[in-house]
């Protein structure tokens, strides 16, 4: 049974480390360029110390705000912060000492730390190794964590609180994920993957590891045994940023049973005896977060630092998911936070812890570290009490019937026993007498014995014979049978006693045994009868809670469907806006195409004009380049017919030299004004339109062909 709760929100508090050695003296992880020019920071609060450091900016630090200064500055505020300096003691009373009692009372609590690798996560929750196992000192210097711390209060109320009305048994589990895989830090022997994630078992808050190991003990000192155990288990390695570095998430897991006797008032109509609270601190100290160029790590190191950044990764997401209020918390995205299920958004009281470095290198894991408490400040968990209340009424009921029935039995056996002892003390009585009867007849025959000696030597003295045979013969006859049968008698008696005591003691023996078994069959009854009933009870709570998770499951699923649905609808709806844009810019384009097809066929007359101007100009190319090689062949007819009539002068007499002259100019006349005419016809045939029954010759088709004739003088004068 679980009494409700009320809403609360996950206290976050904030924890600044001091400055390392290696930031004092401006170290740096790498030589990377980037890291050797940045900045160291100061933090600043009425109590902390300062640190200088040349060119260093200011964090201003107060007991519940934070402020970056940077341009511009951010602002932050939690529950608490803690300052460099502070004693383990505040963090653990302001942090932890409000859930340890919680936990007393019957809830689930749950302390986690968050942060970047090297800000004193696990000091903040184990403190300083050398100061681990002194947790029962009162010394203000003492630098245990906040798990000692907690399990010494847990231990030192109950101390003071358990009597013979109140019982408690403490059971401690410690885990880690590694690689994301669930390992036993108690039972390291264990193969990988014997360790199951499994939900709904009764009175375990909802999440629980199947298959851990689950020790109870006693005392402070048996706890921090099985801590130092798991903690000598537990993965850890040596990186450039921080020389132990833990590569797991370990979840220490402190059970308690508190088993109260009600008094009258309390019960109802005494069906409840008893009250058990059971309560959970789950303690869990997160690897944190870090990155190849600064720590440095390298081989299956890189796949360690991989799985951290994932699962923090999920934790993040998980944190914003429920900041945000959403239906649907990726909780099964990782191990770890599938086993924070119930810490984060279910039944238990949380508090986180960010550890954070003042080194300005460290700006940006600071401002995400810082972001992340943020928002977790705004998850609303519900913290119910787990109370069982055990009815002992009915219990006793049943119980009651069978032992009536068992009883029963009982009693006819002892029935069937005490009848058997009576037939054997009956016959032990018969026995008696025939022994007894034996003695008679054995003391009367040894008289008549005696008689006989007696008599046998007075006749051997007088004439024995005369007396032996003075005995009548009827007489001697009549003792010897009678002494024969009683003989007989006594052994027939003997053997009958004999054979029906082994018969009885036989009897007794069985029957014995046989109520011996039945009364350890009893006995064994009642015990599985308690846990068969005790079992009867678990599974009922079991039940109830299995169905209430089914419900809620199921309620998430049908969100998560209307979620879908809804999505689904709006793309389908803006699917089909885009398909009717598309269309109506398809009918847009059509138009166009319809139009510049329209436009085509009117200029398609215009565009064969253009074509035929352009053949046009490639034929008369072609003519002038024709033309001039005409030119080219009739100057050189003109320069041999002018040698001819040179040739003609020199051989003709003088006064023949000017008709010669004549002819031969007018011969040339004519040739030239022949060749213009024949030139011009040509160049009007080329101008004539193209399409009017003119067919455009073939280039190279046209030759030119001088018209070279041979020049004669007149007939009158070739004689």
């Amino acid at each position: 049974m679980e009494l409700e709760g009320r809403n609360e929100r996950v206290r976050v508090f904030c924890r600044v480390r001091p400055f390392l050695p290696r930031e004092i003296q401006g170290h740096n992880y790498a030589t990377d360029p980037e890291i050797e020019n940045s900045f160291s920071t100061v933090i600043d609060s009425n109590s902390a110390s300062k640190v200088d450091v040349k060119d260093a900016k200011i964090v201003s630090l107060s007991s519940t705000s934070l402020r970056v200064l940077q341009e511009p500055p951010k602002d932050f505020h939690f529950d608490a912060n803690f300052e460099p300096f502070c004693d383990q003691k505040n963090v653990y009373d302001k942090v932890a000492s409000r859930l340890v009692q919680n936990v007393l009372d019957g809830y689930n609590a749950t302390i986690l730390a968050y942060g970047q690798t090297s800000t004193g996560k696990t000091y903040t929750m184990m403190g300083d190794t050398s100061f681990r196992a002194n947790v029962t000192t009162e010394d203000p210097d003492d630098r245990s964590g906040i798990i000692p711390r907690a399990l010494k209060g847990i231990f030192k109320q109950l101390d003071a609180c358990d009597n013979n009305v109140t019982r408690t048994a403490v059971y401690v589990s410690y885990v880690q994920i590694y690689c994301e895989r669930l390992l036993d830090l108690l039972d390291p022997s264990l193969p990988p993957g014997s360790l199951l994630l499994r939900e709904d078992h009764p009175e375990r808050g909802g999440i629980y590891v199947e298959g851990a190991t689950n020790l109870r003990v006693h005392s402070v000192d048996e706890c921090l045994s099985c801590v130092a155990k798991g903690d000598r288990n537990r993965a850890v390695a040596g990186t450039s940023m921080n020389a132990h570095s833990s590569r797991s998430h370990a979840i220490l897991t402190v059970r308690l049973e508190r088993k109260e006797k009600l008094n009258h008032q309390e019960t109802d109509n005494l069906s409840c005896a008893y009250r058990v609270k059971v309560g959970q601190l789950f303690c869990v100290d997160l690897a944190g977060s870090e990155r190849v160029k600064k720590s440095l790590v390298t081989g299956r190191h890189i796949s360690e630092l991989k799985a951290i950044n994932l699962s923090l990764s999920a934790l993040g997401n998980c944190i914003s998911a429920l900041s945000k209020k959403q239906h649907h918390i990726p909780y099964r995205d990782s191990k770890l936070t599938r086993l924070l299920q119930s810490s984060l958004g279910g039944n238990a009281k949380t508090a986180l812890i960010i550890t954070a470095s003042p080194s300005e290198m460290e700006l940006s894991e600071t401002l995400s570290t810082l972001h992340f408490g943020q928002r977790a400040m705004q998850i609303l968990v519900k913290a119910q009490q787990n109370v069982l209340a055990t009815d002992y009424k009915a219990l006793y009921q049943v119980t009651q019937q069978r032992l009536d029935e068992k009883e029963e039995a009982m009693h006819t056996l002892e029935i069937t026993i005490q009848q058997g002892q009576d037939k054997e003390k009956e016959l032990e009585n018969q026995l008696l007498k025939a022994q007894l009867r034996i003695q008679q007849l054995e003391f009367g025959c040894g008289a008549l014995q005696i008689d006989w000696d007696k008599d046998r030597s007075m006749s051997s003295e007088g004439g024995g014979r005369d007396t032996l045979e003075s005995v009548p013969l009827g007489v001697q006859t009549q003792l010897q049978h009678l002494f024969a049968r009683y003989q007989d008698e006594v052994s027939e008696i003997e053997t009958k006693c004999d054979l029906q005591v082994e018969t009885y003691r036989k009897a007794a023996s069985e029957a014995s045994q046989e109520w011996h078994f039945v009364k350890s069959e009893l006995e064994n009854e009642q015990t599985q009868t308690l846990a068969a009933l005790q079992e009867l009870k678990e599974f009922k709570i079991r039940f109830f809670q299995l169905e209430q998770e089914t419900t809620d499951r199921i309620a998430e699923l049908l969100q998560e469907i209307k979620d879908r649905d809804k999505s689904q609808l709006e793309w389908q709806i803006d699917a089909e806006k885009q398909v009717e844009s598309l269309q109506k810019e398809l009918s847009d384009a059509k138009a166009q195409t319809h139009q510049l097809e329209s436009k085509l066929e009117q200029n398609q007359d215009a565009g064969n004009i253009v074509s035929h101007i352009h053949r046009v100009d490639l034929i008369f190319s072609i003519f002038s380049a024709q033309v001039t090689q005409m030119e080219t062949i009739y100057q050189s007819a003109i320069e041999k017919l002018q040698f001819r009539v040179l040739a003609l002068e020199s051989n003709t007499k003088s006064n023949y030299h000017r008709h010669v002259s004549t002819n031969a100019k007018k011969v040339d006349s004519e040739v030239i004004r022949s060749n213009k005419t024949r030139r011009k016809q040509r160049m009007s045939n080329q101008y004539e339109p193209v399409g009017y029954g003119r067919t455009l010759p073939a280039p190279g088709s046209i030759r030119a062909v001088p018209h070279v004739g041979r020049v004669l003088p007149p007939r009158s004068y070739q004689s």
